[in-house]
């Protein structure tokens, strides 16, 4: 991603971050998808970002990494 810092309301679950990463990349929907908190867990399709931000920031960020394979977990 050229942009790699994003603001997004909290409401948003972690399934719509999968769908707008793929999107935003143009991967094939029927492709997997990875999203790690900071790189040590996969959160459930239906946390929603501010209950991730809430308990798993640093310095006031919420990292996310994404993967196409599965590499943490």
């Amino acid at each position: 991603m050229k942009q790699k810092n994003w603001a997004v309301e909290g409401y948003h679950t972690v399934a719509w971050l999968v769908a707008f990463i793929k999107k935003y990349l143009n991967i094939d929907v029927d492709s997997s998808l990875f999203l790690f908190v900071n790189q040590s867990f996969s959160p459930s399709p239906d946390h929603t970002l501010s209950s991730l931000h809430q308990c798993f920031t640093t310095s006031d960020k919420l990292v996310i990494h994404y993967s196409t394979t599965n590499a943490w977990g």
